[in-house]
């Protein structure tokens, strides 16, 4: 899918090179922007990725205009690794599978941000092995958000579900 895309704009940016519009001009600098950007910022880690999860889920806050403070990158790397301490599961999918919802959810919402459904999602956790995995918990939360549950509704409602009861 990706590929088609990339070759329909190019396509575009053919097309638009032979005309002498300055709007045609601007539109070929902006997909060119928008390209090299999507080349910078991969959608997804792939298995032969040497990113680093953490790194990966900051360069794409920061992409968005959001200025991580040293504090703040600490703070996300100790929630992918008590994410994937918990679920039993390599950062690098936790960090996909965060992605994926948070791109399911509202890519524009500034508030479910895969950094922030990282730490929620684990914090609703209590006892490994009461849920299959990020994935799992993450449909989860999707789906009591698109029934209508607040971001705090869904969140208990998980919470209740699988804390211990101690």
């Amino acid at each position: 899918m990706k590929s088609r895309t990339f070759w329909l704009m190019g396509a575009c940016a053919l097309l638009s090179a032979g005309c002498d519009d300055s709007s045609s001009i601007n539109q070929h600098a902006d997909q060119r922007s928008r390209l090299a950007q999507s080349q910078a910022q991969p959608g997804w880690l792939d298995p032969t990725s040497d990113l680093d999860p953490a790194g990966w889920l900051i360069s794409r806050e920061a992409s968005r205009g959001k200025a991580i403070k040293a504090e703040e990158a600490d703070i996300i790397k100790a929630s992918i690794a008590n994410a994937a301490k918990i679920f039993k599961e390599d950062p690098r999918m936790i960090a996909n599978r965060a992605v994926q919802l948070e791109v399911m959810l509202d890519p524009t919402d500034d508030r479910e941000t895969a950094v922030w459904l990282v730490e929620v999602l684990a914090d609703v956790v209590r006892e490994p092995g009461k849920v299959e995995g990020f994935g799992a918990i993450g449909q989860q939360y999707f789906n009591l958000r698109k029934a209508g549950l607040s971001e705090r509704a869904a969140l208990d409602d998980l919470s209740r579900r699988y804390r211990s009861r101690g």
